[in-house]
């Protein structure tokens, strides 16, 4: 399939640019409305995403996005980039740390890589094929 480590790079680079608005957030006090019962959203899981599809467009424009709110795009069926732009919400409104950016890269319906980085605690974890 290939070398991946360019995608990976731009990943990590995408989490860690988001990461720093949900960090700066994370202490503040959130405005929290829910799309369904029990599933919240906050004005910074709508920035990380922008923040994230903003960076990987900026590369890939001819890429497909698939993400948890609304910027999904489907223009590509070999290159779609899965995000999560802030999993753990709930824990994200009520100041506990364990929350993350999830992204992944799926080639031709085959996940290839994976990042999922905490901006809170700075950990972050990589996998590529």
């Amino acid at each position: 399939m290939g070398n991946f480590q360019n995608f990976l790079n731009l990943a990590v680079k995408a989490a860690f640019k988001a990461g720093k608005v949900l960090k700066k957030g994370f202490d503040l006090e959130k405005e929290i409305i829910f799309k369904r019962f029990a599933d919240p959203v906050t004005l910074y899981d709508k920035e990380s995403e922008k923040i994230i599809v903003d960076q990987i467009l900026s590369n890939h424009p001819d890429h497909s996005i698939l993400t948890e709110e609304n910027l999904s795009r489907d223009v590509n069926k070999d290159y779609k980039w899965i995000i999560d732009p802030l999993d753990g919400t709930v824990n994200f409104t009520h100041k506990i740390p364990y929350i993350s950016i999830s992204i992944a890269l799926e080639i031709n319906q085959q996940v290839v890589l994976g990042v999922v980085y905490n901006p809170v605690l700075d950990e972050i974890y990589t996998a590529i094929q």
